[in-house]
């Protein structure tokens, strides 16, 4: 489930149209955020963090681009 979905679904329980007010966007994306973080800290739920991530690599490239949600890297 991605973020626009849940957004679009939160629209339709709360009665608004499919492109509300930027104000109302803002919050309820915050919202969505706030109830992630609840989630992951429930025991038992902190592998959900935890993504493998495999790309290509280029002989003498020192730097690649990852994508925008990356954290961190453990390894």
């Amino acid at each position: 489930m991605t973020l626009g979905s849940i957004l679009l679904d939160s629209y339709r329980r709360l009665g608004y149209s499919s492109s509300p007010e930027g104000e109302i966007v803002t919050k309820l994306s915050a919202f969505a955020d706030e109830a992630q973080k609840e989630i992951i800290r429930e025991p038992g739920c902190e592998q959900l963090l935890r993504v493998q991530l495999t790309f290509a690599s280029v002989a003498d490239q020192a730097e690649y681009a990852l994508g925008m949600g990356l954290a961190s890297i453990s390894s």
